[in-house]
């Protein structure tokens, strides 16, 4: 599933029966939704941070539509991503996004686009720039050219995730 939480200010130390009215979940497979909680993270004084959470093998492309990562990078709040399962091409753009990213020791990541799809495209909505801004050139030239996966540790060690938790 994937989704968008938004942290309220007056959020912080209260029970969890009232911290639901506080945090907002909106699917990211809807767009609309989408932007509406991104202008609000962006206008809302209340809303400290975000947290968008991708889970699930396989996610496919379709959920995360063209500009939706830009539209999250351009929040001035910090954003979180929680991370599980296969994160791939459009969806690890829109993780890439995040100012903060944390992963299950399960989580794998790849930029398939080039190789799998046979497209032999490029992903095109930040993954060129903001994957070796993150884990350098080396290995972001290696993940992009080739498709190679890399598992949750190399992630962790390569500055692309900063904690690996339990599921």
């Amino acid at each position: 599933s994937l989704h968008l939480t938004i942290n309220m200010r007056n959020s912080v130390n209260r029970s969890p029966e009232s911290l639901a009215d506080r945090v907002l979940r909106i699917p990211v497979e809807d767009r609309a939704a989408f932007e509406d909680a991104c202008v609000r993270a962006a206008t809302d004084a209340e809303v400290r941070a975000a947290m968008i959470v991708l889970t699930g093998d396989g996610i496919g492309d379709n959920s995360v539509e063209p500009g939706m990562p830009a539209t999250l990078g351009a929040l001035l709040v910090p954003v979180i991503a929680g991370l599980s399962g296969q994160i791939d091409d459009r969806v690890l753009e829109l993780a890439l996004a995040a100012d903060i990213r944390i992963c299950d020791s399960d989580t794998t990541f790849a930029l398939t686009a080039v190789t799998e799809s046979g497209s032999g495209r490029l992903p095109s909505d930040g993954g060129t720039q903001r994957l070796p801004r993150i884990v350098g050139p080396g290995l972001a030239t290696d993940m992009l050219l080739t498709g190679r996966r890399i598992i949750a540790k190399e992630a962790l060690r390569a500055g692309l995730v900063t904690e690996i938790c339990p599921p």
